[in-house]
Parts: structure tokens; sequence; C-alpha cells
């Protein structure tokens, strides 16, 4: 088992994933008690009634996408990137460098980004940029 350094290099917006989440709860037992609702544990089996979970917003593909912008994620996936550009830089791609096109305007690129993420509520335009990631596979 080796270790695996490497960065992305990414155009687009940082963004808290929950923000792509739609909290719920759901029932954690299946037991049939009249007036579960609203108990905190089942007076049959003893567990927890409910449970947190959640639904994807709409154009959400968890851990992958969001609106078809790639999504990035650091080591440990404590942090997010929606990336309108992304290039893999490390690891195999050591000398590659490639990851803007010469004709992509970036305010077009940002634009293009605020027009899918504004009707979710999602613009922050001082999350928007080009950002390094450093990312390790263990």
């Amino acid at each position: 088992m080796g270790v695996d350094y490497y960065s992305y290099l990414v155009v687009g917006c940082s963004i808290d994933e929950d923000k792509l989440k739609i909290p719920t709860k759901v029932r954690a037992c299946d037991c049939n008690v009249d007036k579960i609702e609203d108990m905190k544990f089942c007076s049959k089996c003893g567990e927890e009634v409910w449970k947190e979970d959640y639904d994807l917003i709409e154009g959400y593909e968890e851990d992958e996408s969001f609106l078809g912008f790639d999504l990035v994620y650091n080591t440990d996936n404590e942090n997010c990137w929606i990336a309108i550009r992304k290039k893999e830089v490390g690891g195999y791609n050591r000398n590659e460098f490639d990851m803007l096109d010469p004709s992509d305007n970036i305010e077009e690129l940002k634009a293009e980004l605020k027009a899918k993420l504004e009707p979710h509520g999602l613009w922050d335009k001082e999350s928007f940029g080009i950002w390094v990631i450093q990312c390790c596979s263990y």
C-alpha cells in the first residue's frame, strides 16, 4: 500500500456540501406502535424512532457533480468545490499543466457558473476563483 499526493487546479467556487442536501427525518424502526410520531424511543424495541437523513437538491449527483459541473473534494472530503474547469496535477499527470484553453474567458466562465448557481441560492462571488486543492490518497 502506498501514498500518492496530487493536486487539482480548479476554476470554480468553494461550497459547503451540506447546502446541496435537504435534511429530513425518517423512521429508524419498523415497529407498529400507536402515536409513535411523538416518541423519541420506541416502546416496543427500545430503539430511537427517528434518524437524520437527507434528500439531494435537484441537479446534485452525490459526490460526483452538480448541474453538470464536476465536484472536487480535498482529502477526507472535508471541503468541496464546484469546478467549471479542473485539471489534476501530480500523480500520473505530473508534467501536464494545460488546464485552460487559451480561448477561455474567465469572466464568461464566471457568468456561466453564476447563472446556474443563483437560482439555487448558492452563488457567492467571494468564493469564485482559481483554487489549488491538495489531496492525498492512502
